[in-house]
């Protein structure tokens, strides 16, 4: 008895070429992910009631083209501090304490999930720490 194995084979290749042109799905689409992002990074908390005062120590940095203080491992993006300090003053890396009023910088993607972005921070003061 002779068996042909040229059918079984042609319809593993056809199922393999399937998949590599339409690939699989992903959990995370790369169309939704710079919509939700640029949309996030420009959130503004408008509701004072959402802020509470905090005084933060840590190392001033750029994120995404904004101020932003490294504290306790998340990004503060910090509102108002070009009028606070000279632009020689602000420096990436410099260790700093700004006291302001703060808020989450919280949004949702498309399939409704929460996202936190770090916080948003209203500055009031602004000192470098020695």
């Amino acid at each position: 008895m002779k068996r042909n194995f040229l059918p079984g084979f042609v319809l593993l290749l056809t199922f393999a070429t399937v998949i590599a042109f339409t690939g699989c799905s992903s959990a995370i689409g790369p169309a939704v992910d710079t919509a939700v992002l640029d949309t996030a990074r420009a959130a503004i908390v408008s509701d004072t009631a959402d802020l509470e005062a905090v005084a933060i120590i840590g190392p001033l940095a750029v994120v995404d083209g904004a101020y932003a203080v490294l504290y306790q491992g998340n990004p503060w993006f910090v509102k108002g501090l070009s009028r606070l300090a000279a632009p020689a003053e602000l420096v990436e890396g410099v260790i700093v304490t700004i006291t302001g009023e703060a808020s989450p910088v919280l949004d949702r993607d498309a399939e409704g999930n929460s996202l936190f972005w770090g916080y948003y921070l209203k500055a009031e003061t602004f000192s470098i720490s020695s």
